[in-house]
């Protein structure tokens, strides 16, 4: 149980981190009101969700253990409906989501690379320590 408090804890505030710049990015830099923010979080959150099980699937680096073709695919198709879901009208409608401009597209891919960067870095701090008794 302490491993997994411990693995809660480190992930946790990674994650936790890129949150609250999510946020600020999203009120203080890009003004968004509700339809906006809330478009953004969920592609954002499925993205770096889908980033995190492909970097904690492995105890070594992510990208010298490719996933298999299913998961890549499944992972990768699950991205792009994503990216879709706010750009088509009839789900943009059924699940109140608006478009935004390309430089928000921009900023949250790059907060997606930072975010894998940044659990790539936990991830290896983590498993170089000492595992509890």
């Amino acid at each position: 149980m302490r491993e997994v408090r411990r693995f809660m804890i480190v992930f946790g505030l990674v994650s936790s981190l890129f949150d609250m710049l999510a946020f600020a990015l999203l009120r203080l830099v890009f003004d968004a009101d509700a339809l906006l923010f809330h478009s953004a979080w969920f592609v954002l959150s499925l993205l770096t969700e889908l980033a995190v099980l492909l970097i904690l699937r492995t105890r070594g680096p992510a990208w010298a253990s490719r996933p298999g073709r299913l998961l890549a695919t499944l992972t990768a198709a699950v991205a792009v409906l994503a990216a879709l879901l706010p750009q088509l009208p009839l789900t943009a409608r059924l699940f109140e989501f608006v478009a935004w401009p390309l430089t928000l597209w921009c900023a949250l891919i790059g907060l997606v690379l930072a975010y894998a960067v940044a659990t790539e870095v936990a991830k290896r701090w983590f498993f170089s320590r000492p595992r509890a008794a």
